[in-house]
């Protein structure tokens, strides 16, 4: 069953402001992974897998978003459904957005063409978040790539 438009922004408020947490997949807490599995899912009936990361922070030689960071890049990378994705120089509704701030891809979000189109995600500083690519890039997300569906 589709969600009309207004439904689809409807279900996207509804997750504005919740709280991060590493693996959250909802409905109170949402990592960047979590929030893009339940967002595929609920506006584009995409099942994807649940991949749980190990919380190592705590490290006193690598920052803990450091070792953080690099545990999602590992889990994206090494995933099988990574290969259901391409990736495309322009945004579509409903593509993956992979973002980095140690030069591998280690947070995702989901694009959304409402407004102009942003970026539906979830980080520790700020919880579930729309933000712009302008907006994106000012917060240090820096190697911003996008990846359309074309799977089965």
């Amino acid at each position: 069953m589709h969600m009309s438009r207004d439904a689809e922004i409807a279900y996207v408020a509804s997750l504005i402001g919740k709280p991060w947490a590493i693996n959250g997949y909802g409905p109170d807490l949402y990592g960047c992974w979590g929030l893009f599995v339940v967002v595929q899912q609920a506006l584009f009936a995409r099942m994807l897998p649940k991949v749980e990361v190990s919380d190592q922070r705590g490290s006193k030689k690598v920052s803990a978003q450091q070792r953080m960071y690099v545990e999602i890049a590992r889990a994206i990378a090494d995933h099988p459904v990574r290969k259901e994705w391409v990736q495309v120089e322009e945004p579509e509704h409903g593509c993956a957005v992979l973002m980095s701030r140690i030069h591998v891809p280690a947070h995702i979000g989901v694009y959304l063409n409402y407004d102009g189109g942003s970026v539906l995600h979830a980080d520790e500083e700020h919880g579930v978040v729309f933000e712009d690519i302008p907006r994106l890039r000012a917060r240090q997300w820096m190697g911003i790539t996008f990846y359309k569906y074309v799977g089965p």
